[in-house]
């Protein structure tokens, strides 16, 4: 079964209406095998289970395998609430009105029919810099303490403590590179929500979906590597399908103000070819932003083609616009190309080997 097919078959099952469920789905006419592997690789198993968890088509094996995973994963998203409540309201005793992000904000999403099926890695929060200190003193009266791994610089490092079911990782800006969505300016345009007797912030819509395209695709380098995130890319296909009210054309004036406006083009070309879910006003895509999204298929279903993708993403990221200082940003790439080797002068050739080696997970 080809990437395109495999990924597709996920996609439009993942968000179909139980009347509505692919072909193959309902005549078995597929490798259950691969479906569910593929689901497990990109973290959306029990939500597979919320689309076809009542369809008599799937073999009592499989279905038994998806509903044993849902029902871990609705008692982890159960405690991971209870963490997240007992953590905001030591914050608000302290005079902080936090930011849940991503998995976090949507654990209290209480009308959301997605909410059972998403899995959550752990609780992203975000406060002010000034609060930072506050924040962390809250995070060690609980009894939590901070991993030794090194600290991101949009963050404060990630705090865990015995008997929590996710680590707590405290943001103080959205993105290793700040100017491309401040915390500030995206908590002027934030939702203040009451629940279960705490106080938190939520991004609103357009930045919820505004950060978590700039966190794969630039920060994380998706769309330099030519990769997806399927899991997110499912969130964002569920706020379409629910007609969630999001400003597109804002979005892409602010992506395009940083040359990003094509990241987006690459999200919405694999939402519609995924998961069906049409593009805001009929954009149409170019044959090379589809041809994009097939090489990131490929490189789910192929993982040796993942290295030779952070190779190309390692140099496409190193001379990516929004990265130059200013006095270059004016120049064609190939002077780009020049400039940027004459700044680390006697340090090119190991700066260029760190660029071609340098890996991700």
């Amino acid at each position: 079964m080809s990437p395109v097919v495999l990924y597709g078959l996920l996609g439009r099952c993942l968000l179909a209406v139980p009347g509505a469920l692919p072909a193959r789905v309902m005549r078995g006419r597929l490798s259950w095998t691969a479906l569910v592997a593929a689901a497990n690789d990109a973290l959306v198993t029990p939500a597979l289970h919320v689309a076809l968890g009542g369809c008599a088509a799937v073999p009592e094996d499989v279905r038994a395998y998806l509903g044993e995973l849902h029902a871990r994963n609705v008692r982890r998203n159960r405690r991971l609430r209870q963490q997240a409540t007992e953590l905001v309201a030591v914050l608000n005793r302290r005079g902080i009105t936090p930011l849940l992000l991503k998995g976090a904000a949507m654990l209290f999403e209480d009308g959301n029919p997605f909410t059972n099926g998403r899995m959550i890695a752990d609780l992203d929060v975000a406060v002010e810099r000034d609060q930072l200190g506050d924040a962390v003193a809250a995070l060690a009266a609980l009894g939590y303490t901070r991993l030794p791994a090194a600290v991101a610089p949009h963050g404060a490092g990630d705090f865990v403590c015995p008997g929590q079911p996710g680590a707590v990782d405290l943001h103080v800006e959205l993105l290793t590179a700040p100017q491309l969505l401040a915390l500030e300016t995206a908590l002027t345009r934030s939702l203040v929500r009451e629940v279960d007797g705490i106080r938190f912030r939520v991004l609103d819509s357009t930045d919820s979906v505004l950060h978590l395209l700039l966190h794969d695709l630039v920060q994380d380098y998706g769309y330099y590597d030519g990769r997806l995130n399927l899991r997110h890319l499912y969130d964002v296909a569920t706020l379409m399908r629910r007609d969630v009210v999001v400003d597109w054309s804002s979005l892409r004036r602010h992506l395009a103000a940083f040359r990003l406006d094509r990241a987006l083009d690459f999200w919405l070309c694999a939402i519609e070819m995924l998961f069906g879910v049409a593009p805001p006003d009929r954009l149409s895509f170019r044959l090379r932003t589809r041809l994009l999204v097939r090489w990131a298929l490929l490189q789910l279903r192929y993982r040796p083609l993942v290295r030779a993708g952070q190779i190309l993403g390692n140099l496409r990221r190193s001379l990516a616009w929004y990265r130059l200082p200013e006095r270059d940003k004016g120049l064609p790439r190939v002077r780009r190309v020049v400039a940027y080797l004459r700044t680390y002068r006697a340090r090119t050739v190991s700066r260029v080997l760190h660029i071609l080696l340098y890996r991700r997970s």
